[in-house]
């Protein structure tokens, strides 16, 4: 279906079911604002394509198939829960620019096995909760400014690719959280780190850059063989626990 540019559509179904979207995009480049309940669910791709917008203010499930973001951007919205579930299998994107995942609410994985986001993730406050599986944040550029992380025993959260922070990251972490990639913080800003549970932040590759500073008020542990820098004028400030347990651990042009 089509909504022009500069337009809006508003799903307000008087209905106790969910909204079914089986199949195809959403295209034209305007805004669709669902006040209903919405299942993802059928094999086919489905998704939005041509700068269109998705903004969900109950919650959406994907409960089959893929979810495509090409050269769009879903939001969901402080009163929203977005949940994966079983059968599902990746947030995919089709172009390098516009293809962005916002939560600013609850976002909830129940799968076995692994769940890709390879469109840019920017986490804006919200909370995500790994309940069971993995969750593989593959998308360039993406952002966790603040938010809630909860990991369950037995489950994993990767961020595999560089990511921008800021704000307060909280959380229990009781699985296992993975850095593989950099972490950057921008000139003049900060954030911290303050999970609970049994781990903390395992940091496997990448390094501290962007010129901010990072304060760890949880733990954080160096793993794998490979080495991570403090550069690019970057700060990290230890108040908590710190263990260098793989991999060299340097400071250049940073502190």
């Amino acid at each position: 279906f089509i909504v022009p540019v500069g337009e809006t559509l508003e799903f307000n179904f008087t209905t106790p079911n969910p909204v079914e979207w089986t199949n195809g995009y959403a295209d034209g480049g305007g805004t669709i604002v669902s006040n209903n309940e919405l299942l993802l669910t059928g094999s086919p791709f489905k998704g939005m394509s041509n700068g269109t917008t998705l903004i969900s203010n109950v919650s959406a499930t994907l409960d089959e198939g893929s979810f495509y973001i090409g050269n769009g951007i879903f939001y969901n919205s402080p009163t929203s829960t977005f949940t994966v579930e079983e059968g599902a299998t990746s947030i995919t994107n089709g172009w390098p620019s516009l293809n962005i995942f916002n939560n600013q609410g609850l976002f909830i994985l129940n799968k076995t096995s692994q769940f890709n986001v390879d469109s840019k993730f920017n986490n804006l406050g919200g909370d995500v909760q790994i309940n069971s599986g993995i969750l593989y944040l593959g998308g360039q550029e993406s952002r966790l400014e603040g938010g809630t992380y909860n990991v369950a025993e037995g489950a994993t959260m990767q961020i595999q690719s560089s990511v921008t922070y800021e704000g307060d990251l909280t959380g229990q972490i009781d699985g296992t959280l993975y850095q593989v990639g950099n972490l950057k913080l921008l000139e003049g800003t900060e954030a911290s780190m303050n999970f609970t549970g049994n781990e903390g932040l395992s940091w496997s590759t990448g390094n501290l850059t962007g010129g901010g500073e990072l304060i760890n008020l949880g733990k954080i542990t160096t793993i794998g063989t490979s080495g991570k820098l403090i550069y690019d004028g970057s700060t990290l400030t230890n108040e908590s626990v710190f263990i260098k347990s793989g991999g060299y651990f340097n400071i250049s042009n940073g502190v």
